[in-house]
């Protein structure tokens, strides 16, 4: 495969803190993975507030367009 047939990627990105983090996080991977979106890294921070943080990716499709940016988000 030359790189020209590489699919062209999109990528968003989701944190989520306090107690529910988690399962927010699984909530969320569970529903974008149906939008064919892959998680691929996930961190977690485990002082108070406890924090996760996922990453995804998914190719586009022929034709498709990308997604709408995002807003900015702070995140430390």
């Amino acid at each position: 495969m030359s790189e020209a047939d590489w699919p062209p990627w999109e990528y968003k990105w989701f944190y989520s803190t306090g107690e529910d983090a988690l399962n927010e996080m699984m909530r969320k991977a569970n529903a974008l993975g149906e939008q064919r979106w892959e998680m691929v890294n996930f961190a977690v921070d485990q002082a108070k507030p406890f924090t996760a943080v996922c990453f995804f990716k998914r190719a586009r499709l022929p034709g498709e367009t990308p997604s709408p940016p995002e807003p900015p988000r702070r995140f430390l």
